[in-house]
């Protein structure tokens, strides 16, 4: 009789957590279709690369991921895709309880978790995507501001895949960035030249400030009007376009809101340049030389 009703207890138990597993599950569908509301272009970016990365169903691993708490808007999201372990894994993402004859059949299987890299055994394939800027991500700027990547830790060899991924892919693209960055900077020192300002010529005096070497020889030109003249126009010229300089760096630029710092960088090397290109003109031995004359016809009168 004992035996009878320990019996009927433990099936009645058996039928208590059978309906308390499908409750769960239930619910647990019910908290990724509301989630699944709320995902736009940014999440179906994420989804299909991972999807196309460990070569499963888009649906599956919108369920992983939607199905996990873990979700909390973090600079990096880190994903395992390894064998499951524990009952949970096998039934929460499915409408019903499993019977104890697939459930060793489905233990073998792999499932896709959010890991925050502390909680978890880091084995198996590591998928991660990295925010590169603190700004918000949009569906326009999320391929350009989001990385994704790939280590594998299969057995938990972590500094095993580590190591691969550093060698095979960090060490190769940071070589080829550090190429493309010289390139760049050669495209704006070109940029540069090409932007730099050209004070004015007279081919009329074309020879004679470079024979102006000393005082005596200021003075000896100041006493020929012609001359002064001409030397007077020239620097006017120079006064002219030195100020049109100064009027275009003092005019409020318009960029996009999204401009980067790459750009605004670009923006000051090509006005320090054309500055400097200035200055090193200013500073040449026929400014020089235009100057003095001037300064000695303006003693004279």
């Amino acid at each position: 009789m004992v035996a009878l009703k320990m019996k009927s207890i433990a099936k009645k138990n058996v039928v208590m957590s059978s309906e308390a597993m499908k409750e769960m599950a239930k619910q647990a569908k019910a908290t990724r279709d509301e989630r699944r509301t709320q995902m736009d272009a940014r999440h179906a970016f994420l989804f299909e690369k991972l999807a196309e990365a460990i070569g499963i169903e888009l649906t599956q691993v919108e369920d992983s991921v939607l199905g996990d708490e873990k979700t909390d808007g973090s600079r990096k999201l880190m994903f395992f895709y390894k064998k499951g372990s524990g009952r949970e894994s096998l039934y929460s993402r499915a409408g019903t309880m499993p019977d104890s004859s697939s459930v060793t059949a489905q233990q073998a299987q792999k499932r896709l978790f959010i890991t925050n890299g502390t909680s978890d055994p880091l084995s198996g394939m590591c998928y991660f995507f990295l925010r590169i800027t603190p700004k918000a991500i949009t569906t326009a700027n999320i391929a350009q501001e989001i990385n994704f990547s790939m280590m594998d830790c299969t057995n938990g060899k972590l500094l095993d895949g580590l190591s691969t991924l550093l060698s095979k892919v960090m060490v190769p693209a940071l070589k080829s960035n550090e190429l493309e960055m010289f390139v760049h900077s050669l495209s704006t020192a070109k940029d540069n030249m090409d932007g730099r300002v050209e004070l004015s010529e007279s081919d009329s005096l074309e020879g004679l400030l470079d024979t102006l070497k000393s005082p005596s020889d200021y003075l000896a030109a100041a006493s020929v009007p012609d001359t002064v003249e001409k030397l007077e126009e020239l620097c006017l010229q120079w006064c002219r376009q030195i100020e049109q300089v100064l009027a275009e760096s003092e005019q409020m630029r318009k960029e996009a809101d999204d401009i980067g710092p790459a750009a605004e960088l670009d923006h000051w090397k090509k006005r320090m340049a054309k500055f400097n290109s200035l200055l090193e003109q200013v500073k040449s031995p026929r400014c020089k030389a235009t100057v003095g004359v001037l300064h000695a016809a303006n003693q004279r009168c």
